[in-house]
């Protein structure tokens, strides 16, 4: 049987989150315990029995994933874990240089006119007086 690597398990998700699937699970066969920025080679079973082989390189997968807004999990299902890939609106940017995570930038607001400030303001108070939003309260 052949073994595809990290990049084909990223084109698989890619494109099976594209065509409307909610959740794709991989479940890790070897090493028993696995963390996705171990930086160790891992062993995974795909959804359709294809075998993937995960490299050091992993985390640059990682990278792509959270660029196309993805996001990933690991799993404990009784009796190994499972990877979880699911579509997100937003993640927290990951580095793969220092293997960190970093916040996400706040969106800059940039005001050119009496009318863009009062736009601004409109908006920020209809958020800030949500329905069931007791921050202010």
């Amino acid at each position: 049987m052949m073994v595809k690597n990290e990049w084909d398990l990223l084109l698989l998700v890619r494109a099976r989150l594209a065509a409307g699937e909610a959740t794709i699970r991989f479940a890790i066969q070897e090493p028993v315990l696995w963390t996705m920025f171990s930086r160790r080679p891992a062993l995974v079973l795909g959804p359709d029995n294809t075998r993937y082989e995960l490299s050091p390189d992993f985390p640059r997968v990682m990278h792509e994933l959270i660029r196309w807004h993805i996001s990933s999990h690991v799993v404990h299902q009784l009796p190994r874990y499972e990877l979880y890939f699911q579509p997100s609106l937003g993640h927290r940017h990951y580095s793969p240089a220092t293997g960190a995570e970093v916040p996400a930038e706040a969106p800059r607001v940039v005001l050119t006119s009496p009318e863009d400030l009062r736009a601004f303001l409109d908006d920020l108070s209809g958020l800030l007086s949500a329905p069931g939003d007791t921050a202010l309260e």
